[in-house]
């Protein structure tokens, strides 16, 4: 009976001691961390977050609306302005007499239009989209009477600018944090080309405030059908905008399939058959002859000649090579401020090691990497400052905020000063100073020749003004240049040379310069006024550079505009020879160029 096995439960302690395993010893106690916030959700953006949003828009149209003085009239904005009055006129035509206007003689009388005085093509520009010219028409025939046909014209501009600071401030409120968020807002607002952009009549502003909204609708139609018909709209319009808009199509796509793969597919369906419905319906241009008139206009831009530019010291284009592919990288370089190109490059660096979770900043990484990489192809133009891939720069400003959000969370273990006041906070806030403050400095010395930006890289626009093209668009041609050839004697005949041709004359029909004034009649001249662009010189604007001129318009030693007399052009006037009408828009040079 001794020898017979006991019941489990007979088991003593000592013996089930023996064959159960240790209980383990808890951890140490964890180094407390923050916990990382969730990202927020489009949909669930709060009203406090809308209100920021809103207030930092109007802020900036406001500064907009209040800083026009000194900004001259632009090199396309005298362009842009006959075809905006004449998609007006077309809708007046088309309200009263429906059937007339749509036929098509009356719409190519109207949106191809007939050559006006300076070009060579027809006024209404077919390269130029009609929202452009919906836009600032609408705006100059419903706002001229208040504030004068110049500002009604730019109107348009200054809500674009407030409209992108509002997306900009939700887009990286999706894709980050609130912080993120008003420091992304602060930086567009405050970078000196955007803002001058701001006040001028054309493409620029226009068309990052519609590629935004299309982003914008983009990720909202991933959850919603009705969000994905607004996407359609909108991508429509900015197809409507300008050309570039094309490269948002790709992106979007290839970003939607790797990340969003059963939810896109919404997008997918009206961007290929809502948006370009859209684009035709907008554009009147396209309703008769549709297929050849499409062909025609993205002919025009496979052909785009390579207008000259001055860039690392030298003129490029035009009889020689164009500017080499390196142009908009260095030219992106020089001309974001130094904080803003720092936190973004830290942003880029918080996509590349985060990127499982914060995939959104892929897209604004990808796309801003698409629009350098499209710009620096070799058979792609390269002038005019940054003015062609402009919309690289909301993507920097989004990535601006992750990456200032990024240096914020960095920072170790949350402490408080006080029991109350947490150091990420004051990193935040410094950080948001640091931005915004940089810009509004920069723009206080700048202004009124936002467009003539260099940061320190170059050592500012002084030190640029020797390899860089620091003037390219005429907006220095502003009051005070105007008011001194309203001192020139009665009847003088005036010669303009590597500027916009159609500006005077536009000017005198605002009756802004003297009517008696003759601009770019047959020689002989009393008066050469000379815009230093120096992509444009050729002989004759070589000649006059060289020499001592009659008045010089400058800014911290760098010239805009320098005006000459027979007396300091001296041999001038036996080189000078009546000169063929410009080619059209901003790829017109002098025609003394060689």
């Amino acid at each position: 009976m001794d020898d017979m096995p006991k019941a489990p439960w007979a088991l003593t302690p000592e013996a089930l001691a023996k064959i159960q395993p240790p209980v383990p010893e808890p951890p140490e106690p964890m180094r407390h961390e923050e916990a990382r916030e969730p990202v927020a959700d489009l949909r669930r953006t709060t009203w406090t977050d809308l209100a920021i949003a809103a207030a930092l828009a109007v802020a900036g149209i406001v500064a907009v609306l209040l800083t026009y003085r000194g900004i001259g009239y632009s090199w396309d904005e005298a362009f842009y302005r006959k075809p905006a009055q004449m998609a007006v006129e077309w809708l007046t035509d088309f309200l009263t007499d429906h059937a007339s206007a749509v036929r098509f003689s009356e719409i190519t009388r109207l949106w191809s239009g007939e050559e006006d005085l300076g070009t060579r093509r027809p006024v209404g520009i077919i390269e130029l989209p009609s929202v452009v010219k919906w836009t600032m028409g609408l705006s100059w025939a419903a706002t001229r009477s208040w504030w004068g046909d110049l500002r009604a014209f730019r109107f348009p501009s200054a809500l674009a600018f407030g409209v992108c600071i509002f997306l900009i401030y939700l887009l990286t409120l999706n894709s980050y944090r609130r912080r993120a968020a008003v420091i992304a807002a602060a930086a567009y607002m405050t970078f000196p080309a955007a803002f001058g952009h701001a006040h001028i009549a054309a493409t620029e502003s226009l068309t990052n405030a519609v590629l935004l909204l299309s982003i914008y609708c983009f990720f909202r139609g991933l959850k919603s059908p009705w969000w994905a018909a607004a996407f359609g709209i909108a991508y429509g319009i900015a197809l409507d905008t300008k050309i570039n808009a094309v490269l948002l199509a790709p992106v979007l796509l290839v970003w939607g399939h790797a990340f969003h793969r059963r939810t896109y597919v919404n997008n997918f369906f009206t961007m290929v058959f809502v948006a370009p419905l859209v684009w035709i319906l907008l554009w009147p241009w396209l309703w008769h002859d549709t297929i050849s008139r499409l062909l025609e206009y993205f002919h025009y831009f496979s052909r785009h000649q390579q207008t000259a530019v001055w860039y690392l010291g030298r003129q490029w284009g035009y009889g020689g090579p164009n500017a080499p592919w390196h142009y908009p990288v260095v030219m992106t370089l020089v001309t974001v401020p130094l904080p803003v190109l720092a936190f973004s490059i830290l942003g880029l660096a918080r996509t590349a090691v985060h990127c499982r979770w914060e995939y959104r900043g892929i897209l604004f990484t990808a796309y801003a990497v698409v629009v350098l990489i499209h710009a620096a192809m070799p058979g792609s133009p390269k002038y005019d400052g940054t003015r062609l891939f402009f919309s690289v720069f909301p993507m920097l400003a989004i990535l601006t905020g992750g990456g200032a959000d990024s240096l914020v969370t960095i920072f170790p273990f949350n402490r408080k000063i006080r029991g109350s006041l947490e150091v990420r906070h004051i990193v935040a806030a410094a950080a948001l100073a640091l931005v915004a403050g940089n810009g509004l400095w920069a723009i206080a010395r700048i202004h009124p020749h936002e467009l003539s930006y260099f940061n320190i890289l170059t050592g500012g626009l002084r030190g640029a003004r020797d390899r860089f093209e620091t003037s390219y668009w005429g907006e220095s041609f502003n009051e005070d240049v105007i008011e001194y050839l309203n001192t020139l004697p009665p009847a003088s005949r005036i010669k303009t040379l590597a500027m916009q041709e159609l500006v005077p004359l536009h000017l005198q029909e605002w009756d802004m310069l003297r009517d008696d004034l003759i601009f770019n009649g047959p020689p002989p001249y009393d008066y050469w006024v000379l815009h230093v662009r120096r992509g444009f010189f050729g002989p004759v604007e070589t000649y006059l550079y060289d020499r001592q001129p009659l008045k010089v318009f400058s800014f911290r030693a760098v010239p805009f505009f320098c005006i000459y007399s027979k007396a300091e052009a001296g041999d001038l006037a036996a080189m000078a020879k009546p000169q063929p009408p410009q080619p059209a828009k901003s790829d017109s040079v002098p025609a003394s160029l060689p």
